[in-house]
């Protein structure tokens, strides 16, 4: 069975409605017929034998150190140095132009000390081939990292915890708070050309280095917080006229 929940998932968009800016759906972990509908963690559909129990290591806590409904990461160290534990919300529209900011609360526990370190970040895609448009788009309806769309991830795009410029995240043994905006105020021509060709995004939770351990996560948040950032203006102003 497809743990995206594709029927559960659109029974609740009646009972688990958009929080107030919150583009992410279902990003409190909180809906009442499926506290993980509209989250994709069964990746068996991809084919790639790495990801086959990737589901085995995602699940809900009704509550974790005073935050109720979360959801918990167990990763041993073998699956933190090679593939890791994947996560990623349900696609949500993307606006060209548009700047955005991700944050979510997240805190990492191991035997000795803090556990697992994550990538937490937007990704960007396209609809497949052949796949007619629609309004309630599942991830495996996506075109599976094109090269030419999908938004890659580095440095300025993470959400960090503390520390910055590195390419994990570290989250503390207690609860903290991270964030990111995307896209960057002066993105490259090769940005703006992948920026042009999507359709969606999503917010791809990667839970990989770091030591032995769960990682928790909560309330994942993306709201849009410009509808035309300075570089389209630019992009208007170096056009030829005609």
């Amino acid at each position: 069975m497809r743990l995206w929940v594709s029927v559960v998932a659109t029974v609740a968009w009646g009972t688990c409605a958009l929080g107030g800016s919150n583009l992410v759906f279902n990003g409190s972990f909180d809906c009442p017929t499926n506290p993980l509908a509209g989250w994709m963690y069964d990746y068996t559909w991809l084919g790639n034998q790495f990801y086959n129990d990737n589901h085995t290591r995602v699940s809900w806590v009704k509550e974790d150190s005073g935050r109720k409904g979360v959801v918990k990461f167990s990763a041993g160290a073998d699956v933190l140095e090679n593939q890791g534990v994947w996560l990623d919300s349900k696609p949500f529209p993307y606006e060209f132009g548009a700047k955005y900011r991700l944050t979510v609360w997240a805190r990492s526990e191991g035997r000795n000390g803090t556990g697992p370190n994550c990538r937490i970040y937007f990704v960007g895609y396209k609809w497949k081939s052949g796949i007619k448009p629609h309004p309630d788009p599942d991830l495996t309806e996506m075109a599976p990292n094109p090269p030419g769309c999908i938004i890659k991830q580095g440095a300025g795009y993470i959400v960090y915890f503390g520390s910055k410029g590195r390419d994990f995240s570290d989250p503390k043994r207690s609860w903290t708070k991270g964030q990111t905006t995307f896209p960057r105020e002066d993105p490259s021509d090769e940005e703006i050309k992948r920026l042009k060709m999507c359709d969606f995004l999503t917010v791809h939770i990667c839970v990989l280095g770091g030591s032995a351990g769960d990682l928790y996560v909560d309330d994942v948040v993306v709201e849009k917080i410009a509808d035309k950032m300075s570089f389209v203006d630019k992009l208007k102003q170096r056009s030829p006229t005609r």
